[in-house]
């Protein structure tokens, strides 16, 4: 198991003005995704699973040995609630996607994808998950080469952290078209970003970034 963030991290970014508010903060992508929800279906960090109506999901997914806390919900966002509470939502964005009836390990042939107008939201990411406070190189995975994949660490105005990995085009190697994809983990507790260890290395450089920003504008005002 992966130990947890500290504690003391965690009031270190709460002191610097990022992370971790309670329980009302909305799931990105629910009020922005082609797929309408109205106001009473739009999910919250911290709400039941029973909120997750049947017409809402696309299927069920699997944490390991375990189906039934992971769902890929309608806007192709995944949602997570091993304690029966969603606790992180998770969404990637390729500028294709597999046509209609096919899965990701499916596709063999450019064919067998289309654009992907989720991809647009590419552009909102500053809005909806906040600025990115820091970057790193990232060269862990198997499809993964080093110094062409970045992590980035953002926390929006509803206090979510989100990691996003930034990688060369998923279907790249199909349509002979140069892509970037993107893979966007969001979370109230850094715990369930995934990756500890780069987590741990953003969120120092966040609250950095943060008391240097503080220390600048206080010396302004002198």
């Amino acid at each position: 198991m992966v130990a947890r963030l500290s504690g003391a991290v965690v009031v270190a970014v709460i002191l610097s003005g990022g992370a971790l508010a309670g329980g009302q903060a909305v799931l990105p992508f629910e009020q922005s995704a082609a797929y309408k929800v109205d106001s009473r279906s739009v999910l919250h960090f911290d709400d039941y699973a029973g909120k997750i109506t049947d017409q809402r999901i696309k299927r069920l997914l699997r944490s390991g040995d375990i189906l039934g806390d992971r769902v890929l919900l309608q806007n192709d966002v995944a949602v997570y609630f091993p304690d029966g509470h969603i606790v992180s939502a998770k969404a990637e964005f390729h500028t294709y996607r597999p046509v209609a009836g096919l899965f990701p390990w499916n596709v063999y042939s450019a064919v067998q994808v289309e654009p992907n107008p989720n991809y647009q939201y590419r552009s909102e990411f500053d809005a909806l998950l906040g600025p990115a406070c820091a970057e790193t190189v990232y060269s862990k995975g198997s499809k993964r080469r080093p110094g062409e994949s970045y992590a980035r660490l953002r926390i929006n105005r509803q206090n979510v952290l989100s990691l996003e990995l930034d990688s060369p085009g998923l279907y790249d190697y199909l349509t002979g078209e140069p892509s970037r994809s993107y893979t966007v983990t969001s979370a109230l507790d850094p715990y369930y970003l995934g990756d500890a260890q780069v987590v741990q290395q953003l969120m120092n450089t966040c609250i950095e970034y943060q008391r240097t920003a503080i220390e600048q504008a206080k010396a302004g005002d002198r």
